[in-house]
């Protein structure tokens, strides 16, 4: 998904200043870190972490519930659940050829986004067996 997003972002289809915003939801001051903005780090820290915790959780407890004959179907339904809301929530005004452009690479990567996590959850539940303690 970074790859496909930060080619939208260097064909500027997609601006990442938008990350920003959620730094300062946090109450984070403007400053600089590792020569960037804070608030864009601590932005991408907070747009990865869901990324990597939130959503990965949210797969994992409704999984069985979203639409899909195997399990990469399943994760390309729950990306696509979720993709309408990156666009609304990330869209700067595109218009024309920049909008499909946009549109299409936060699709495409939301695919890949899916896909992968689908394929990383059935690759650690070949490997591990997870027991309930109730």
């Amino acid at each position: 998904m970074s790859v496909v997003l930060g080619a939208a972002t260097l064909l500027g289809f997609l601006r990442p200043p938008l990350l920003t915003g959620l730094a300062r939801i946090f109450g984070i001051e403007p400053g600089t870190l590792f020569g960037l903005p804070v608030s864009l780090v601590l932005g991408f820290a907070v747009f990865y972490a869901g990324g990597v915790i939130f959503w990965p959780t949210v797969f994992a407890a409704g999984a069985g519930r979203f639409p899909g004959g195997n399990r990469i179907l399943v994760g390309l339904s729950f990306a696509f659940l979720l993709w309408p809301g990156f666009a609304l929530g990330f869209y700067t005004g595109q218009t024309g050829f920049s909008l499909v452009a946009y549109l299409g690479a936060t699709l495409l990567a939301h695919a890949v986004y899916g896909a992968t996590l689908s394929v990383s959850f059935e690759f650690l539940n070949d490997r591990y067996e997870v027991t309930s303690a109730l």
